[in-house]
């Protein structure tokens, strides 16, 4: 869940970041990702269901996706 979540909310907020250009609106998309984000992470946790590892570990796969997707998504955007 931690994965999936900070990927996709985290590449959602890049692209709203992306199009528009107050800074208000950046610090406020990147603000609610981040608070969703740890919110999921910790639920995991206070459920039992992961440990602080796994939900680490789950953040950080997250992210290395999260990468690939703007990579991949600039990169089509190039081509075009």
């Amino acid at each position: 869940h931690v994965m999936v979540s900070s990927a996709y909310f985290a590449f959602i907020t890049y692209l709203l970041c992306k199009k528009t250009d107050n800074k208000l609106i950046k610090i406020v998309l990147n603000v609610i990702c981040t608070i969703i984000i740890l919110l999921i992470a910790f639920s995991r946790m206070y459920l039992g269901v992961h440990y602080l590892s796994d939900v680490i570990g789950g953040i950080l796969l997250g992210l290395a996706y999260l990468i690939i997707y703007i990579k991949l998504t600039t990169k089509e955007a190039d081509n075009k």
